[in-house]
């Protein structure tokens, strides 16, 4: 075996199976990190201040579970569930199912910008709702916001304040939240967060718009070679490029939670891409053009022309010694 052979075999045989290991690598890395991240989401909680089951036998109050599932960054708005437990008073000495708790005496509850109002014997069913977000998403994928919204109700035919025990918890997909509970008041109290993106998403962000911007000047390097070289233009490079110019919109819409088109990323990384790129379809028809016409102004012939050509000679010959013979 000739020894440049023999070192490609070498250089094969230790470089995929190093290739491979890499892969396995970090896809066991990514998945222990989502493990332990998972894990941190469901443990995070906050509340409003010490709660048991003992408080529930002598002491009138609703105690109230908030979940962050959503964050609709265009709607500005995150998306909350809640979930209900009454103790005291207004629990239903007579209810008729154990699986949600049944209010002894109408209770309004305001979490936010809306409110949930509940019948007497009306069953306490989990409740999904929203609160406002604020925040400019235009620095995607380095935006933050801010979320917060104060908890109140009411009870009673008087509409007496409810003491309240509020739990805040839940990370949604693609973002970090901090969440902060402040008891204005034992009857009112008030939940705060900062609201951001998580690593992932602002590494993914990143990596898709770099991979933009190489494959924008791979196909500036191969513009620039076709005239540098003065190479025939294919229509293959000029399909390719093409594909790309249009896929480039569908490639920025790939990232995570990303914003309508317009935010500062695309100034920095979509905008100039496609320019680059159509820069490089215009300089493909452009050499297309000059090798169809050349500079001197002469058409060249094609072979289709040339053989056109010489059976008019060919024929040209024949008449005339035809009419020779005929003269003779």
């Amino acid at each position: 075996m000739p020894r440049i052979a023999r070192r490609r075999l070498i250089g094969t045989a230790i470089a995929i199976p190093l290739i491979v290991s890499i892969l396995i690598a970090g896809l066991i890395t990514i998945g222990i990190n989502d493990t332990l991240t998972t894990t941190g989401m469901d443990d995070y909680k906050v509340y409003s201040g010490n709660f048991t089951d003992d408080h529930c036998l002598n002491t009138t109050l609703l105690a109230i579970v908030i979940e962050g599932t959503y964050v609709d960054i265009v709607a500005q708005a995150m998306k909350i569930r809640c979930n209900f437990k009454l103790c005291g008073n207004l629990i239903n000495p007579n209810p008729t199912q154990f699986a949600y708790p049944e209010a002894s005496t109408p209770i309004n509850i305001t979490i936010g910008p809306q409110t949930f109002i509940f019948q007497q014997n009306q069953l306490m069913l989990t409740q999904a709702g929203s609160t406002f977000l604020s925040g400019d998403y235009n620095h995607y994928p380095l935006d933050s916001f801010s979320v917060g919204f104060t908890i109140q109700g009411t009870f009673g035919w008087n509409r007496t304040a409810i003491p309240l025990h509020v739990e805040m918890r839940g990370i949604p997909n693609g973002f970090l939240l901090d969440y902060k509970i402040q008891t204005i008041q034992p009857t009112q109290i008030a939940v705060t967060s900062k609201v951001t993106r998580n690593y992932t998403v602002i590494s993914f962000a990143f990596m898709v718009s770099i991979s933009m911007w190489i494959l924008a000047i791979f196909a500036c390097v191969l513009a620039s070679f076709l005239w540098i070289f003065d190479k025939k233009v294919e229509p293959a490079y000029i399909a390719m490029t093409i594909s790309l110019l249009f896929a480039m919109p569908g490639v920025r819409n790939s990232m995570p939670s990303a914003p309508p088109i317009g935010c500062l990323l695309d100034e920095m990384c979509l905008v100039w891409v496609m320019m680059l790129l159509a820069a490089c379809v215009a300089s493909h028809f452009v050499k297309l053009l000059i090798t169809i016409y050349p500079s001197d102004g002469t058409r060249k012939l094609s072979d289709s022309d040339k053989g056109t050509g010489t059976n008019n000679a060919n024929n040209d010959v024949k008449i005339q010694k035809t009419e020779i013979i005929m003269f003779e």
